[in-house]
């Protein structure tokens, strides 16, 4: 079983089941149901960690630090990641490995 880690809450996915997630207003999503809710003000940052898992598209109002990402990253803030199939999107600053798509930042880009 494939796991995803989303600011510390472990979600088991089943093996090959591509994820969509999203995080806006403090409650994160995956494939439009809501897992959980992280709070007042816990929409400002995301830390996904993915092991194993097939992340079709990562969708948040805050900044993002994600890897493995098979779709598109859209984030209102900075976007910290690491391969990404599909586009960058971030309001902020952008820190990548290989990004299949553009790369449109707010701020800096800074390819590993």
């Amino acid at each position: 079983m494939a796991r995803i880690i989303v600011n510390g809450n472990v979600i088991e996915v089943p093996d090959g089941q591509t994820v969509n997630i999203t995080s806006k207003d403090g409650s994160i999503s995956f494939n439009s149901s809501q897992v959980f809710s992280v709070g007042p003000g816990g929409s400002n940052r995301v830390h996904l960690i993915i092991e194993g898992a097939k992340v079709g598209s990562v969708e948040a109002d805050g900044s993002v630090n994600c890897e493995g990402v098979e779709g598109d990253v859209e984030a209102g803030g900075s976007v910290n990641c690491g391969n990404v199939a599909g586009d960058v999107d971030a309001g902020g600053s952008v820190n990548c490995g290989n990004v299949g798509g553009d790369v449109d930042a707010g701020g800096s880009v800074m390819r590993r």
